[in-house]
């Protein structure tokens, strides 16, 4: 019968071993020159999407074709099942012959259009898997074109962070793609190359006396796109500002130590000199505006720890460590800041606030 050659051109799919990956895989180099820089997946799309069409389109006429035959001899098996059981050495002629006229017009065209079936979802498979590619490349074209005008740092982050998702999030469809799972080592170390340039310019802007300052949209622009990709800034402040800003101010207090009659003086310039610090960096951080989360890196920051308490905290340890080997080792020194304790006492309570005081009372104990 014609439905015997229905799945004609479409063995492939229907082979036990077939591979959608594999097949993929040969489409694509079946449709592309060796030596054409540019990798076209729309001819293979296009391909599935007209096999897809015709495998839809025979379907539809089995179905058509045979629609009264399938109504009409479904209502005849039960009688016929009987009939066989009954008299099945008498008649058994003419039930092979209705035997046979069921298989032709029943049995067979239910077991093609099994099989165009499962030809059918090989096909939305592979054309998924295709269609999956063709995003790939276009968001690596797109990442191209950024990394070429350096202009948008924020946008070539996402890009970026959305294909390492792609490529990190147990895709393995994506990755059974050849030229695609070839390219995930490359992109891992362009990936870490970026967030080293981002660091190296923040610790640049931030360090930079005339640029550190809440005006400066290359400082944040570089900040947002750090988070992007790393998901935390804390780390990054911590590392590039914090961090040296506490060991300035913990010099200073050093230096303080040295002639504790001064110790009140100096507090108050390092006390108005840290807060000056800290609105400044807040004040940026707070204009780094995160859309996706509907918040700032402010925010995002003082969940994980609040920013002044982290600065304090720090400078505070810092003290502290001074305290400790200035009084170990005795002398001149330790002995001034025996007889000046009281007044480095009342200094920091005149001085300092909240927690700070708090902190500062508590490193100063170390001096008896």
């Amino acid at each position: 019968m014609r439905a015997m050659n229905e799945v004609e051109d479409f063995e492939s799919f229907l082979d036990e071993g077939f591979n959608e990956f594999k097949f993929a895989n040969d489409l694509l180099l079946g449709t592309n020159d060796h030596e054409c820089e540019v990798l076209d997946v729309e001819t293979s799309i296009k391909k599935l999407t007209f096999d897809l069409d015709e495998v839809e389109k025979r379907m539809k006429k089995l179905s058509s074709n045979h629609y009264e035959d399938l109504i009409t001899n479904f209502q005849h098996i039960e009688s016929t099942n009987s009939l066989m059981k009954s008299k099945i050495t008498p008649n058994l002629e003419r039930v092979n012959n209705s035997f046979s006229k069921v298989d032709q017009e029943i049995i067979q065209p239910y077991e093609e259009s099994v099989k165009m079936n499962q030809a059918l979802k090989k096909i939305h498979t592979t054309l998924d898997l295709l269609r999956g590619s063709n995003f790939f490349f276009m968001i690596m074209s797109q990442i191209e074109d950024l990394e070429k005008s350096g202009t948008n740092i924020i946008k070539l982050c996402r890009m970026y962070r959305q294909v390492n998702n792609l490529l990190q999030e147990a895709n393995e469809e994506l990755l059974s793609i050849q030229v695609i799972r070839e390219f995930q080592p490359i992109h891992n170390v362009k990936y870490k190359n970026l967030v080293d340039t981002l660091t190296t310019v923040i610790n640049n802007e931030i360090n930079h006396s005339v640029k550190f300052d809440a005006s400066n949209t290359n400082l944040k622009n570089h900040l947002i796109g750090y988070y992007i990709l790393e998901n935390s800034i804390t780390s990054i402040i911590e590392r590039t500002s914090i961090s040296k800003k506490v060991q300035i101010n913990s010099t200073q207090l050093s230096r303080s130590l040295q002639s504790p009659r001064n110790f009140n003086q100096l507090i108050n310039e390092l006390n108005t000199d840290c807060k000056e610090y800290l609105k400044k960096i807040s004040t940026i951080l707070k204009q780094c505006e995160i859309f996706e989360r509907s918040s700032n890196l402010l925010d995002i920051f003082n969940k994980e720890g609040e920013l002044s308490t982290v600065f304090w905290n720090s400078l505070v340890k810092n003290f502290e460590k001074t305290l400790v080997s200035t009084m170990a080792r005795g002398g001149p020194v330790a002995k001034n800041l025996k007889i000046y304790r009281q007044g480095i006492i009342k200094s920091i309570e005149e001085v300092f606030e909240g927690q700070e005081k708090e902190m500062f009372l508590e490193a100063i104990k170390i001096i008896k």
